[in-house]
């Protein structure tokens, strides 16, 4: 094993260390969690259990003592000495009152932790008990357990307080309803429930205390802070009892983390060997890899650096070889490309072309066959403008092919069957692309065989020449009328001025004219060229021509140098844009939608009325607005942003340093530090 440890080896051996040991860690530390919490809640219900048996003592005794009362007021000799009429008064003579006296002691004695039974009935002016029959006053002053704080009407129980501290009162009120009221108090000796409470404690417990309607009956406790405590009650009478038991922790949980830090112990230890034999499996391949290349124990510690070197040192020679493969194979079909558009630029250029060659023969072997032919040189109408040559569309399923010629236009010949197929074809075809408003086609008669390729692609390029001339020249008279009628913000005159080419096809030569002219006027050009090129006809063409003009001749009044240079309408359109400018959604379309203009007048007017564009006057107004609120509030900046106008806050902040050459944190820093530096 020592001779394959190495870096590598280390490195290995660290990580499968780690994860090993964090993996199994994590695994019996998730157990003992679970064991700890299943065994602080067993043992919690355990010794819920036991406070649960000194509870049901209490409840029984507490019980014994309520039956004891109930047998009482329940008796014969209780119904009758209640009777307020005093029918049985005779009844109650000296012996039967002491016979009820032991009755009364009798009962109260069974019970251990009963003081005393007492039978208090504030209409016949009686208090009776185990130490006598007395009457309420010389009850209290004899004895004075009790005292009778409201007994004056006797429709009414009377309220009895226990003034002895060695007792615990419960009062019972007298079930039978009478118009009399009487109570029977039964006097728990504290001494005694405590010491029978304490003899039934259980063995875990570490104490408990006992309250009876809210006042303490007693308390054996000298539990620590971390104590479990059972609390338990009952609510009639109100009575709470807590028993108080050593923790968990302190109880039963050594015990089980001495177990968690021993399998921790072990983890860290299986881990420690298996991760060293695994690291050392893993790197021996790779260690005996790199002596049988003749490497290094260093160079183990980069092992795929090395591989690579050495391979790499092998394949570049493989790889320069595919390299040369590659650029030969490319300049092959790079030759064959060249090759092909100079044949076929020679058929229709060269008249003295040899279209019995081998080669032609065997690309073309119709083509000496007098196989109908028509050919189709296409260009750009718009010298901005590419052509994008759909070839299914004009071949329509018959024999082609297409190639671009010397001067940059696509050139397509297409065999046909016949000659009535050839002419169907050609018609067909005028008509189809007659519609593409982007290029210019110009397609041949039917030819009947390879010599007249050359003179009719003459025919071809001089036709397309023509109509090129035709639709990027202008007579210079033209031009000055037009330029004439621009000045004087007539667009009758203008469309008078350009005649014939309003009313054919050829309105690309007056659009560039009158582009050239709008953008030294300061107006929006590429928008007015997009709307003529976007024209899908002649019809659609014309209208963008005259939209154009219309613009460009809009007349619009200035005033003096240094006021506002408004007319009504850019007064208006002025007044919407700093009423709404805080608008994210504001832009010139919708300027130009609310006043019902076009957008390029509402261009022109803001122009001419501010001296700057649309865009240029609504971010002047918004970056104006977000210094001011920068200056008078501390709001987050993003939200400064949004209030002005800005969809968010990069946009916001990019335009604020194009306008201060500072960022808006930066600006609200140098404020903060110029406010600091005057006080």
């Amino acid at each position: 094993m020592l001779k394959y440890m190495n870096r590598r080896w280390i490195y290995i051996f660290v990580i499968t260390f780690l994860c090993m040991f964090i993996v199994t860690g994590t695994a019996f530390t998730y157990g003992y969690v679970n064991r700890v919490e299943r065994g602080r809640n067993d043992y919690a219900d355990g010794m819920a259990t036991n406070a649960q048996k000194l509870m049901d003592y209490a409840n029984q005794t507490i019980d014994s003592a309520i039956a004891s009362v109930n047998a009482v007021v329940r008796s014969k000799w209780f119904d009758h000495y209640r009777n307020i009429a005093g029918i049985y008064a005779h009844e109650f003579d000296a012996l039967k009152r002491i016979e009820i006296i032991q009755e009364m002691a009798a009962k109260a004695t069974v019970l251990p932790t009963v003081e005393d039974i007492l039978i208090i009935t504030p209409a016949l002016d009686s208090v009776i008990g185990r130490c006598g029959w007395h009457t309420l006053e010389r009850y209290e002053v004899i004895y004075g357990d009790v005292s009778l704080i409201n007994h004056d009407g006797y429709l009414q129980y009377p309220e009895v307080e226990c003034v002895d501290s060695k007792y615990a009162m419960m009062i019972m009120k007298d079930p039978t309803p009478r118009r009399d009221k009487s109570v029977a108090c039964i006097l728990f000796s504290r001494k005694q429930m405590a010491s029978a409470l304490d003899n039934m404690l259980p063995g875990d417990a570490i104490g408990m205390s006992a309250s009876m309607n809210g006042a303490e009956i007693c308390s054996l406790s000298d539990a620590p802070g971390d104590a479990l405590t059972i609390t338990l009650k009952r609510r009639v009478p109100e009575f709470e009892l807590n028993v108080y038991f050593p923790s968990y922790e302190t109880a039963e949980g050594v015990d089980v983390r001495w177990e968690y830090i021993l399998e921790i112990c072990l983890t860290f230890t299986i881990s420690l060997m298996l991760a060293a034999v695994l690291a050392s499996i893993t790197t021996r391949p790779m260690s005996e890899m790199i002596r049988s290349f003749g490497g290094k124990p260093r160079d183990m510690d980069n092992p795929y650096q090395f591989i690579y070197e050495y391979v790499a040192a092998y394949s570049h020679h493989a790889d320069s070889l595919q390299m040369q493969v590659n650029h030969l194979g490319d300049a092959r079909d790079n030759f064959l490309n060249l090759m092909r558009n100079e044949i076929f630029c020679g058929i229709l250029t060269n008249p003295d072309f040899n279209f019995s060659d081998e080669y032609i023969t065997g690309f073309l072997p119709w083509i000496c066959d007098g196989v109908p032919c028509l050919l189709a040189v296409i260009e750009s109408a718009i010298s901005s403008a590419k052509v994008n040559l759909d070839e299914e569309k004009i071949a329509a399923g018959t024999e082609h092919i297409a190639f671009a010629d010397i001067f940059g236009a696509k050139c397509v010949f297409l065999w046909y069957d016949g000659v009535q197929t050839a002419d169907a074809a050609r018609e067909s075809l005028a008509r189809l692309m007659g519609g593409e408003e982007q290029i210019s086609i110009a397609i041949s008669d039917v030819i009947m065989g390879p010599e007249e390729f050359h003179t009719e692609y003459a025919r071809l390029r001089d036709e397309l020449e023509k109509r090129r001339r035709l639709r990027e020249d202008m007579p210079v008279s033209v031009q000055i009328a037009l330029a004439d009628g621009i000045r004087r913000k007539n667009a009758d005159d203008c469309l008078r001025a350009l005649g014939e080419f309003i009313e054919g096809d050829n309105m690309s030569a007056p659009m560039r004219f009158i582009m050239r002219d709008a953008l030294e006027e300061g107006l929006d050009a590429e928008q007015l060229g997009r709307e003529f090129a976007q024209a899908r006809d002649a019809d659609g063409r014309r209208q963008a021509l005259k939209n154009a003009l219309a613009v460009l001749t809009q007349p619009v009044q200035k005033t003096v140098a240094g006021e506002p240079r408004d007319s009504d309408a850019g007064g208006r359109v002025l007044e919407y844009i700093r009423a709404n400018f805080c608008d994210a959604e504001l832009c010139v379309i919708k300027v130009a939608d609310e006043f019902n203009m076009h957008r390029t007048q509402v261009s022109k007017l803001i122009k001419s009325a501010t001296g700057v564009t649309f865009s240029d006057y609504v971010q002047t107004l918004r970056l104006g607005k977000a210094v001011s609120l920068i200056e008078s509030s501390e709001r987050a900046l993003a939200d400064i942003a949004s209030d002005v106008g800005y969809a968010s806050y990069l946009s916001f902040k990019r335009a604020f340093i194009r306008c201060y050459n500072v960022s808006p944190r930066e600006y609200r820093e140098h404020l903060l530090y110029s406010k600091l530096e005057n006080t």
